[in-house]
């Protein structure tokens, strides 16, 4: 389980970049509720709140960003995500 998300994250956010790109809100709609799904998912089998940096995968952050407007939804989540889970050390 520990490798599942950074495999799991990269796809998705590849596809709400693909989805941005073909401007398919339905298709970004359902991937953003998937990777919060996934997420979700992972912290209940593996409560160390300190793994998620090493988890999200700077490739996949970087895809991310750089397909996707200022404004992007995904963007936010993943900086609340990051505001959520990370520890402050």
């Amino acid at each position: 389980m520990l490798g599942a998300l950074p495999c799991i994250m990269g796809d998705l956010c590849r596809l709400y970049v693909l989805a941005e790109k073909f401007q398919d809100t339905a298709a970004k709609d359902a991937t953003v509720d998937a990777l919060h799904q996934a997420i979700k998912n992972f912290f209940v089998v593996r409560w160390d709140r300190s793994l998620i940096p090493g988890s999200v995968c700077t490739v996949s952050i970087n895809c991310l960003y750089g397909g996707t407007p200022k404004r992007s939804p995904l963007r936010r989540l993943i900086m609340d995500m990051y505001a959520v889970y990370c520890d402050q050390k």
